[in-house]
């Protein structure tokens, strides 16, 4: 890994770049005609135009990204924060062309793109999950007898677009036809996608995002609050489940804390912000600290000893 294309914007895009320059990495920045002003341009080795930002706002085109590492020689490419970095299609070609995408492979990307499946997966890794649909349901009537059986509070959720994307909730069954049909119209005009499952709602709960690192050695770790045992307990199940589907790099699972202390998995983001240790798992190095970790408290073990480790040689020529 010895060239970097930035195809993130924002915060995200400067922090990467200068995570690159202490590595020693050469650094690309794609830019839309949005970004001309960009901070990061000024902090990168190359610049190059690559279209306009993909419906949605908050990315570059996929198939502009992977033109601009052709044509700058770039073999990987730092996807940012934005839907771009979850998009499985964008790994797929990835590895075809041999480019080094920093972030989880092409097949964890297809699995935690479907909201339903990664419960399903969840689940059978032993982390709580809260009462739903086992799969998209397809009609309306699918959609009544899954809801009859979870019961109200609902909320419906689209499959695809990540944990972010809206959600429709209904209290009573009186509502539910129509919050389907608006949820499935939602989800078909973004991401494109008109399929949805059913999830209890649960009222009053706190969302909380739990950050993991995973190597390509089998080695994982939780970022996790140190107090409270709750909050460990949610980084060890957030490891459990990293491992569980083969996750390689930084990313976020997202659980709802309830009003008994109890806490449920409704989600995996690859967004994360920990730029450094994204490029040093890309690069095939191993966490640092105690080798096979398995949720135990990584914070000062991982993050301290990632100064320590060795640089990358740019490419000089």
């Amino acid at each position: 890994m010895r060239t970097v294309l930035i195809a993130g914007r924002g915060e995200i895009a400067v922090r990467t770049a200068r995570s690159c320059r202490e590595l020693g990495l050469r650094t690309v920045a794609a830019y839309s005609t949005a970004d001309r002003e960009a901070e990061v341009l000024g902090l990168v080795d190359e610049v190059v135009l690559a279209g306009t930002w993909a419906p949605g706002g908050d990315c570059l085109n996929a198939r502009d990204v992977i033109e601009a590492a052709r044509l700058t020689g770039a073999d990987a490419i730092h996807p940012g924060d934005g839907s771009l970095s979850e998009d499985p299609d964008l790994a797929d070609v990835c590895a075809a062309e041999g480019i080094t995408l920093v972030g989880p492979p092409a097949a964890v990307r297809e699995e935690i793109a479907d909201r339903a499946r990664v419960r399903r997966l969840m689940a059978a890794a032993g982390l709580p999950v809260l009462p739903g649909s086992p799969d998209a349901v397809t009609t309306l009537a699918e959609a009544r007898r899954a809801a009859s059986e979870i019961g109200f509070p609902i909320a419906l959720k689209a499959v695809a677009g990540g944990c972010g994307t809206g959600m429709d909730t209904v209290h009573v069954p009186e509502e539910f036809s129509r919050a389907y049909r608006r949820a499935r119209a939602r989800a078909q005009a973004f991401p494109g996608d008109g399929r949805v499952y059913l999830e209890r709602f649960v009222e009053n709960a706190r969302r909380i995002g739990i950050q993991v690192l995973c190597d390509s050695h089998g080695n994982a770790v939780h970022l996790g609050e140190r107090d409270g045992s709750v909050a460990q307990r949610m980084g060890e199940a957030a490891v459990r489940g990293a491992l569980a589907v083969g996750y390689v790099g930084a990313g976020t699972f997202e659980f709802l804390l309830d009003q008994a202390g109890r806490f449920h998995f409704v989600g995996v983001s690859c967004r994360t912000g920990l730029v450094r240790e994204q490029l040093l798992i890309a690069a095939g190095e191993p966490l640092r600290g105690a080798p096979g970790i398995r949720g135990t408290d990584p914070v000062t073990g991982v993050l301290a000893a990632a100064s320590s480790r060795p640089t990358f040689q740019a490419d000089s020529s």
